[in-house]
């Protein structure tokens, strides 16, 4: 979800609809739909390069997708550690 502080910075640069999704490229035309990601995960950079326009579902639908990839990185590298152990 949304800071308010990085919703404020983004509506101050970015003040009427429509804007467009970054995950799925279709406008938001209502405030009410529109979220506000920050692209480095870090809930307290407001910088307005790291804010990005984004439906509520679509928002869902990001961290869904970006959580499985982080689990399965880890996975990975867990079994490259248990093959470089086997390996010394």
């Amino acid at each position: 979800m949304s800071s308010n502080k990085g919703r404020e910075a983004f509506m101050n640069l970015y003040p009427f609809p429509p804007w467009t999704c970054f995950w799925c490229g279709t406008k938001i035309e209502f405030e009410e739909d529109l979220e506000i990601h920050h692209m480095d995960e870090n809930s307290l950079n407001h910088d307005v390069a790291n804010l990005f326009a984004i439906h509520y579902r679509c928002h869902l639908s990001w961290h869904a997708v970006t959580r499985r990839i982080r689990k399965i990185r880890l996975k990975n590298l867990q079994r490259a550690e248990k093959v470089f152990d086997r390996a010394l």
